[in-house]
Parts: structure tokens; sequence; C-alpha cells
């Protein structure tokens, strides 16, 4: 992705901005799969249908997201 997300040394390793982004990022898509878990649900029993019908779903807000 050519971002370089930390800095080594003989002292240790140090965070980088580019690498605090990043996480801040990564972060914010587990948050987001968490969110979309709680309002589609999980484990819950479906007809095949209603499956269909919940990916068609979270396929729309995904292009939504990533068009954005």
């Amino acid at each position: 992705m050519g971002v370089k997300a930390f800095v080594r040394s003989n002292k240790g390793v140090v965070v980088t901005r580019e690498g605090e982004e990043l996480l801040a990022f990564a972060r914010n898509l587990l948050e987001q799969a968490d969110n979309m878990k709680e309002h589609f649900g999980a484990g819950n029993k479906l007809t095949e249908e209603q499956q269909w019908a919940k990916l068609k779903l979270v396929k729309e807000i995904a292009e939504e997201v990533w068009d954005s």
C-alpha cells in the first residue's frame, strides 16, 4: 500500500503519522463491520430468499460506501 507504518531504530519501534492514520482507518472498518453484524443480525434463521435479499442489501451498502 506504500505506507510506512513504523520506523525501527536501536531504541525501538515508533509508529509514523501514516501508521496512525492506517490504524484509525482499520479501527473504523472493524467498527463498521460490527455495526453491520448488529444491524443485519448474525445466526438468525432465514429462508434462502431472505438470505439472498440480505446479501443484496449488504452489497448495495458496500458499493455506496466504497464509491463515496
